[in-house]
C-alpha cells in the first residue's frame, strides 16, 4: 500500500509542474494578447483626444472669422470662415465615427468606452450642428444688408450662450478621453507587471521542473545501474551454475551460429580455447568432432526442418568419442575393479528446440554409468559363480571330512613298519592323506573366489616372497620370456593371504605368458604408493596408503571390448580346451578378499598391466595352531568323569566319522540327523549335555545356531563347536553364544577334533564307549 502512494506520488510531481507551467503559459499569453488590444486602444483614445483639440481650434477659428466678417464684410475673412467651417464638418464626421467604434475589453470595466459611455460626444455633435447653423443664418443676414450693429447685438445675446456651452462640452469631452487613456495606460502597465510575475513563475516552474527531472533522472539512472548489478550478479550466478553442470551445454542460435556453452562442453570434448568461441559456426564444429572420427553431431538441415516446430520432442543420440591419452580412464565399481586405458568414450547428445528459434545441445557422458553397468553385470555373475563354486566346495569339504577322517581311523597295525606291505599301505595312505590335504586347499580357494573361506592375511614380506616366487615361475614361463622382479627398497609388508597372492601371481603370470608366444618381457613389481581421494573413491577404496603389485607384459594387449570383459567369470579369449575363464576372476576375488582393488590398463599391441592395491600390514593377530593344540594331552579324568557330546549333521558319512574320532577319544556321543531330533534326545537326557558339535546348515526349521541357543536354554552351560563347510563368518557364532562357541572348518584333522574338544570341555583323549 505505502509502494503504491509512493509510486502515484512520484508521478504526481512532474504533472503537477507541467499542468502549471501549461497554466502559466495561457494566462500569459492571454495577459500579452490583451495588453496590446489595450495599447491600441490607448493610441486610438489619443487620436480622439487630438481630434477632439483640433475639433476646438476650428470651431474658434470659425467664430473668429465669423465676427471678423460681420464687423467689417470682409471678403478674406469669408473665406477663412468658410474653411474653418468646412474643417469642423470633417472633423465633426470624423468625431462621431469614432465615438461608435466599439472598443476592447480590458481588465475592468473603466477601460471600455463607446460612444453610449460618453454621452456629451451626441450632445457636443448637436451643439456644434446648431452653432454652425446660427453663424451660418448670421453670416446670410450679413450678406442682405442687416446692420453690422444689430448682427454683434444678437450674436451676444443668441450666440454667445451656445459658444460657451459648447466649449464647456468640448472640455468635458477632452477630460473624459484624457482620463479614459490614462486608465488605458495604467491597465497596461498593470498588464506588464502581470506578465513578469508570470514570467518569474515560469522560471521558478521551470527551475522546479528541472530539479524534479533531475531527481528523476537520477533515481532512473540509480535503478538502471541497480538493474545492471542485478542483471551482472543473475548473469555470474547462471554462468556458475551453468559451468558446475556435469552435462556440456551449448546454445545455438536459428542460423546455426553459437551463443553460450559452459565449461564441461569444452573439457568433454577436448576442444581448443581458439575454436570455441561466440560466434562458432556449427559446421566448422561438426567439422572438428568428426575429423578422422566419422559423424558426430546431427546435420544443421535435419535440425532446421524441425525449427519450425519448437514444441518438438527433444531428439536423442548416442555418439563414442576418443580416449585422449592420458586422461583418467578409471571408472569407479563397486566390485573393486578399474578398466583403464579405453579408447573411447560414450557421449549421449540430446538435442532441444527454444521457442523463438535456435536449439540447446546437452552433452552427457555415459561412459562411467556404461562401465558401471558393466561391473554390475560382472559382479551378479561372479555371485552367481561364487554361489555356485560356495555349494561345490561346502559338498567337496565334507567329502574330504569323511576321507581325512577315515584314512586317519584305520587300524594302527596295518599301517605300522613291520612288513614291507604295511610301510607300503602306510605310504599310500601318507598319499592319499596329501592329496585330501590339496583338495581342502583348492576347496579354500572356491571358498576365497565366492568369499565364504575366512581371510586370514599375514605381513607377507614381498621382497622374499616375489624373488621366491620368480624362481617358481621360470620352469613354466619358459626361457623365451625375461622375468624382472623389482621390489623398492624398505618396502612395507603387505597384509594379504600368501598363498593366495602367489596363486594370483601365478594365474597373471600364465595369462601373460600366453600373451607373449613369441616372447618378450613379464616385469613384476611392488612398491607403495598412496590413493588421494579421487583415486581412491575410483577404485571404491579408502584414500591411504597401498602396496601396488604390478604384473606387466610386452604382448599383444586387449581390445576394448575384450578388456571390458575381462574379469567376466568364464569368459576366455584362448583356444579351446587352453583356458577356464576364472584366471582374472580369481585375481578379482582374491583382491576383494582382501580388502584392495584390481586395474588392469591395455592396449592393443602396448601390452598389458595388471596391479594389485593390497592394504599393507598394522597389527595382523596371529592365528592359532590346532596341531599345537593338539599335542597337549593332560592326563585323561576317571571314566566317571567323561563329557557326553552329541553330534548333529545331516550328512551320515561325517556325522558318523566325527561321532567315531570322539568314541575313539572316550566321550559319550550320542547322534542327530536334524534339530527337530536332537532336541528331543536332549529333552530326555537325565544327565547335562557338555558339549554340542552342530553343523551350520541343517535341514528344517531351525539352523545350527537356533538349535544352539535352544538347547542352551536346557543346559545353560553347555559349550558349543559349530561345524561348517564354508568356514567363514556365515557360521561366526554371534549374541550370546560369541563367547562359549567356536567355529571348525571342514575339512577338519582327527587332530583339530580332538584339541579343540579338549579345548572346550578341558579333556584329553582317553578310550571311550558310547553314549
Amino acid at each position: 500500500m505505502r509502494g503504491s502512494i509512493m509510486q502515484s506520488l512520484r508521478w504526481f510531481s512532474p504533472v503537477a509542474l507541467i499542468l502549471l507551467m501549461v497554466s502559466l503559459g495561457i494566462w500569459g499569453w492571454h495577459v500579452s494578447v490583451v495588453s496590446q488590444q489595450m495599447r491600441l486602444a490607448a493610441f486610438r483614445a489619443s487620436d480622439r483626444i487630438h481630434l477632439v483639440e483640433r475639433l476646438g481650434v476650428s470651431l474658434r477659428d470659425a467664430e473668429r472669422s465669423q465676427q471678423a466678417y460681420l464687423l467689417d464684410g470682409a471678403g478674406p475673412d469669408m473665406l477663412a470662415y468658410r474653411a474653418a467651417d468646412l474643417r469642423t464638418t470633417v472633423l465633426l464626421a470624423r468625431l462621431s465615427d469614432l465615438a461608435s467604434t466599439q472598443a476592447p475589453r480590458g481588465w475592468d470595466d473603466a477601460t471600455r468606452g463607446r460612444d453610449q459611455d460618453y454621452p456629451q460626444v451626441a450632445t457636443l455633435i448637436l451643439l456644434i450642428g446648431q452653432r454652425q447653423a446660427v453663424l451660418a443664418q448670421e453670416v446670410s443676414l450679413r450678406g442682405s444688408g442687416m446692420a453690422p450693429s444689430l448682427l454683434l447685438e444678437q450674436h451676444i445675446r443668441h450666440g454667445m450662450p451656445l459658444v460657451r456651452e459648447v466649449a464647456d462640452q468640448v472640455a468635458t469631452l477632452r477630460d473624459q478621453l484624457e482620463g479614459h487613456r490614462q486608465r488605458l495606460v495604467d491597465a497596461i502597465s498593470r498588464g506588464f507587471l502581470m506578465v513578469r510575475w508570470i514570467a518569474a513563475a515560469v522560471a521558478v516552474a521551470g527551475v522546479g521542473g528541472l530539479l524534479v527531472a533531475w531527481l528523476m533522472l537520477r533515481r532512473a539512472w540509480g535503478g538502471l545501474k541497480r538493474a545492471e548489478s542485478e542483471q551482472r550478479t543473475l548473469a555470474l550466478q547462471l554462468r556458475g551454475s551453468l559451468d558446475s553442470l556435469s552435462q556440456g551445454v551449448a546454445v545455438f542460435s536459428a542460423d546455426g551460429r553459437l551463443l553460450n556453452w559452459n565449461m564441461r562442453l569444452r573439457q568433454m570434448l577436448d576442444l581448443p580455447a581458439a575454436l570455441l568461441q561466440q560466434g562458432l559456426s556449427y559446421d566448422a564444429l561438426e567439422s572438428h568432432l568428426c575429423a578422422g572420427n566419422g559423424a558426430f553431431l546431427e546435420p544443421l538441415a535435419e535440425i532446421r526442418r524441425d525449427l519450425p516446430d519448437p514444441g518438438r520432442t527433444p531428439v536423442v543420440y548416442e555418439r563414442a568419442v576418443p580416449q585422449r591419452r592420458g586422461q583418467p580412464a578409471g571408472a569407479r565399481a563397486s566390485a573393486g575393479v578399474a578398466i583403464g586405458s579405453l579408447i573411447e568414450r560414450n557421449i549421449e547428445i540430446r538435442r532441444t528446440l527454444m521457442q523463438g528459434g535456435g536449439f540447446v545441445l546437452a552433452l552427457t557422458d555415459m561412459t562411467e554409468r556404461i562401465q558401471a553397468e558393466r561391473m554390475l553385470g560382472v559382479a551378479q555373475k561372479m555371485q552367481a559363480v561364487g554361489q555356485l563354486t560356495g555349494g561345490i566346495a561346502h559338498d567337496f569339504n565334507n567329502l574330504l571330512t569323511v576321507i581325512l577322517g577315515s584314512l586317519e581311523m584305520l587300524p594302527g597295525d596295518l599301517l605300522g613298519a613291520g612288513s614291507e606291505r604295511s610301510q607300503a599301505a602306510a605310504e599310500q595312505v601318507r598319499r592319499a592323506v596329501q592329496a585330501a590335504e590339496n583338495g581342502a586347499a583348492l576347496t579354500r580357494q572356491l571358498l576365497g573366489f565366492a568369499r565364504r573361506e575366512p581371510h586370514a592375511p599375514t605381513a607377507v614380506e614381498l621382497s622374499v616372497a616375489l624373488p621366491r616366487l620368480e624362481s617358481l615361475l621360470r620352469p613354466v614361463i619358459g626361457e623365451a620370456i625375461a622375468i624382472n622382479v623389482a621390489v623398492t627398497p624398505q618396502l612395507r609388508p603387505a597384509a594379504v593371504d600368501i598363498a593366495q597372492l602367489e596363486s594370483a601371481l601365478l594365474n597373471l603370470s600364465l595369462n601373460a605368458r600366453d600373451a607373449m608366444p613369441a616372447g618378450g618381457v613379464l616385469s613384476i613389481e611392488a612398491a607403495d604408493e598412496a590413493l588421494d581421494m579421487l583415486q581412491a573413491r575410483s577404485l571404491d577404496l579408502e584414500p591411504g596408503d597401498y602396496v601396488r603389485v604390478a604384473v606387466s607384459d610386452t604382448g599383444q594387449g586387449m581390445s576394448s571390448e575384450v578388456l571390458s570383459r575381462a574379469c567376466e567369470p568364464f569368459f576366455t579369449t584362448k583356444p579351446e580346451g587352453r583356458g577356464t575363464g576364472l584366471g582374472l576372476a580369481m585375481v578379482f576375488g582374491f583382491a576383494r578378499q582382501s580388502r584392495g582393488a584390481v586395474v588392469i590398463r591395455s592396449r592393443p599391441g602396448e601390452g598389458t598391466t595388471v596391479a594389485l592395491y593390497l592394504p599393507p600390514a598394522t597389527a595382523i593377530p596371529a592365528a592359532s595352531d590346532p596341531v599345537r593344540l593338539a599335542a597337549r594331552r593332560p592326563s585323561a579324568p576317571p571314566a566317571s568323569t567323561r563329557p557326553s557330546i552329541m553330534v548333529v549333521e545331516d550328512d551320515p558319512a561325517v556325522r558318523e566319522i566325527a561321532a567315531e574320532i570322539l568314541r575313539e577319544l572316550g566321550y559319550r556321543v550320542s547322534e542327530a540327523a536334524d534339530p527337530d531330533a536332537a532336541l528331543r534326545v536332549i529333552g530326555l537326557r537325565d544327565r547335562p549335555l557338555d558339549l554340542l558339535l552342530t553343523d551350520i546348515v541343517l535341514p528344517g526349521s531351525m539352523d545350527g545356531r537356533a538349535l544352539a541357543e535352544q538347547a542352551r536354554q536346557i543346559h545353560p552351560h553347555l559349550q558349543v563347536i559349530f561345524m561348517s563347510g564354508y568356514s567363514d563368518a556365515e557360521g561366526a557364532p554371534d549374541g550370546a553364544l560369541a563367547d562359549t562357541a567356536t567355529l571348525l572348518g571342514k575339512p577338519f584333522r582327527r587332530a583339530q577334533l580332538a584339541a579343540l574338544v579338549a579345548e572346550k570341555v578341558g579333556i584329553t583323549s582317553f578310550t571311550g564307549e558310547a553314549a
